[in-house]
């Protein structure tokens, strides 16, 4: 299941958005509040959880040890 690799995987650089989606936060590219959906290289799309927005946004500001550089919009 996705929650098996989810607990293999490296806390600070995948995370889990939504019960269907588990990103690599390398590869993000641009976070879009308004529809929260978070978009990744290549084009890929992600919807978030809106339980997890907070924890994701957390990340973004660097409260967590995650490094990512991402456009807001």
């Amino acid at each position: 299941t996705l929650r098996d690799f989810e607990e293999c995987l490296p806390k600070h650089i995948f995370f889990r958005t939504h019960k269907t989606f588990l990103i690599n936060l390398n590869k993000l590219v641009r976070f879009n509040k308004l529809e929260n959906e978070i978009i990744l290289e290549g084009g890929l799309r992600a919807e978030l959880a809106v339980r997890r927005r907070e924890e994701f946004v957390s990340i973004l500001r660097g409260e967590r040890s995650a490094t990512v550089d991402v456009a807001l919009s």
